[in-house]
């Protein structure tokens, strides 16, 4: 690991003094994710680190396997990877050699779901619940954890007269640990009418998801402008 060249008088320079380079990656960790810029091909990765607790509801009467538990942490990655990869774009512009090669290219934007024995950017506590079982599933932002049941990959319907909306539990989720707080389906929300969008009640992908993402790019590098291309769907 080497550490980027950058002005210390820069009012960025606490954020760029934690920019590591490997080999082609550039890498910049924010204490809950660590943001990763490939220098070979532009690509854009978010990996977040996820360490699992394991527990069972009172309904339900056998423990995890271990089976269960690795096609569960599974599961989690490739709706993670459905849900939002190969949707996001960004482009880059500036002075900096990355900015000047990538220059007028869509850079893709992916997210990766780790799971980890340590050194955890989350701890997530997964509940064995029976089939079709609602519990609450939620992000404590104080604590860092993530609560989630064995139920939170299924297609389930939020409301009544929604326009046969559905979503999966874990993808929203997700976005919370991007950095969108919010839940678009409190009544309070200016985006409560939204109801097909992933942080309300359905699955689809809006820009504001992505505020928080872009700010952290943009401190990664000195001279490089990061902006949100397109967010398809």
């Amino acid at each position: 690991m080497s550490k980027i060249k950058y002005d210390k008088n820069s009012p960025l320079a606490e954020y760029y003094a934690k920019t590591e380079v490997d080999g082609d990656i550039v890498s910049y960790y924010d204490d809950r994710r660590t943001y990763l810029l490939n220098k070979n091909t532009g690509t854009i990765t978010v990996v977040i680190r996820w360490k699992y607790e394991w527990y069972k509801d009172q309904t339900v009467t056998d423990d995890w396997t271990v089976w269960e538990k690795a096609v569960f942490m599974r599961a989690v990655y490739l709706s993670t990877q459905q849900e939002w990869n190969g949707k996001i774009t960004y482009s880059v512009s500036g002075e900096s050699e990355f900015a000047k090669k990538f220059k007028g290219k869509p850079l893709p934007f992916d997210v990766r779901i780790i799971p980890v024995s340590q050194n955890e950017d989350w701890q997530v506590i997964a509940t064995k619940v029976l089939p079709g079982a609602d519990l609450r599933t939620y992000v404590d932002f104080k604590a860092s954890t993530v609560h989630i049941d064995s139920a939170d990959l299924e297609k389930v319907a939020k409301c009544t007269n929604c326009n046969n909306t559905l979503q999966v539990n874990i993808p929203h989720e997700v976005g919370h640990v991007l950095g969108y707080i919010d839940d678009d389906y409190d009544s309070s929300s200016p985006y409560v009418g939204d109801i097909s969008g992933l942080m309300n009640m359905g699955m689809e992908l809006r820009e504001r998801y992505l505020e928080y993402s872009t700010i952290m790019l943009n401190v990664i590098l000195p001279d490089t402008r990061f902006t949100l291309l397109r967010v398809n769907k």
